[in-house]
């Protein structure tokens, strides 16, 4: 993945680097530094790094559509 593409990915998820670095389990004194080393191509995000922010993209997914039939369910019960 491109800097360019995990910084995009962060932004789709509407966090800022702090936050991500915070969902992501990343420690508060240093998190945002290595999230805003990898937008900027210093660093490398490794591949476990990797698949914890696809598992928090189907999470906010998942979350949305949950959200959405919800919305939907309770419209339609009125």
């Amino acid at each position: 993945m491109t800097p360019e593409q995990f910084k995009q990915k962060r932004k789709e998820l509407n966090l800022t680097q702090r936050q991500l670095a915070q969902e992501l389990g990343l420690s508060e004194k240093n998190g945002d530094r290595y999230i805003r080393g990898i937008e900027s191509g210093d660093r490398e995000a490794s591949g476990l790094l990797l698949r914890c922010l696809e598992l928090l993209e189907f999470h906010n997914t998942y979350y949305k559509i949950k959200q959405d039939i919800q919305e939907r369910y309770d419209a339609n019960k009125n």
